[in-house]
């Protein structure tokens, strides 16, 4: 329990490979989602959240909708109240937008 809060997050996101806006991105369980060059492979610096979607955990297979031209993801954001935050973003701008937030007194 303490390494989930006193370590740094690893950016080793060695999951899958996902498009957010015009980022290609490696993913894995961190926030900390690493923008590539698909020619060279060659890193960009972390793609960011940003703080409104905060969070410590997220998931590694955001999903597409195609009908809304976006790809659905979540965050889990430890705390006395812990909190889910589901996010959008957008497949022509890459803009994040909360969906929804559910506050949890044990997350899973």
């Amino acid at each position: 329990m303490l390494s989930r809060f006193l370590a740094k997050p690893t950016d080793n996101c060695n999951v899958s490979v996902n498009v957010l806006g015009s980022s290609l991105v490696a993913l894995t369980e961190t926030t900390l989602p690493v923008r590539f060059d698909p020619g060279t492979l060659e890193t960009l610096g972390h793609y960011e959240y940003g703080r409104k979607i905060g969070g410590q955990v997220s998931i590694a297979h955001p999903h597409h909708d195609a009908a809304r031209r976006c790809q659905f993801s979540y965050v889990v954001e430890f705390g006395r109240l812990s909190r889910y935050r589901l996010f959008s973003v957008a497949d022509e701008n890459g803009a994040k937008s909360i969906v929804a937030e559910l506050a949890v007194a044990q997350p899973s």
